[in-house]
């Protein structure tokens, strides 16, 4: 039998299309300095079948990751994103972590990935943290709550010293890429956004 509750925490297992406001940045005085903080953030592309099959709404995440792309720059780190799906060898993933030459201070997992009860995302997930346990064993490992919650994954790690973006200070975006075929193509048939920000 079905009751109230029991849909309720149904109801609440769904993500919600309503973007849950991101905690304000709190510097501190041990932070960082403004762009001395180099992030490396791997997760699915916003029109990926996999972001879909979560119930997610595909316009959200494109926005969230593109504005929370542009929020970590402008808070002052120095930010290098690629969203991939499952059909992405890890390979190309440990190309990407290691092209731009950076030693990075923060990894970071979206939670498209690490929020997943499907089975192969399951696995995507393991072999992504294997793959920065490998390359970078003493690097920290974030992870975000919800396509807006992107700049507290790295605030609460590793904070910067001062508002960044008030002092115009902001860091650099390293890369931005979106790695998908076909798939992830829009069903007006447009392409997925994949130009740099």
């Amino acid at each position: 039998m079905t009751s109230i509750v029991n849909i309720l925490s149904l109801l609440a297992a769904i993500p919600t299309p309503t973007p849950a406001p991101a905690p304000a940045l709190n510097p501190s005085p041990d932070g960082r300095e403004c762009g001395s903080v180099n992030v490396f953030y791997t997760g699915f592309p916003p029109y990926h079948p996999l972001v879909i099959d979560q119930g997610w709404d595909p316009v959200r995440v494109e926005y969230g990751l593109r504005n929370n792309t542009v929020a970590m720059v402008n808070a002052g780190y120095n930010v290098h994103v690629v969203w991939a799906g499952t059909e992405v060898p890890i390979p190309t993933l440990e190309d990407r972590l290691a092209e731009s030459g950076v030693d990075f201070d923060l990894l970071g997992i979206g939670y498209g990935i690490r929020g997943a009860t499907l089975p192969p995302v399951v696995e995507r997930l393991e072999d992504l943290i294997d793959m920065y346990h490998r390359k970078l064993p003493s690097t920290p490992i974030v992870f975000n709550y919800n396509p807006e919650s992107f700049m507290w994954s790295l605030n609460h790690r590793l904070p910067m010293r001062e508002d960044c973006e008030a002092a115009k200070k902001p860091g650099k975006l390293i890369g931005y890429e979106e790695i998908c075929d076909s798939r992830c193509d829009h069903e007006d048939g447009s392409e997925s956004y994949k130009e740099e920000l």
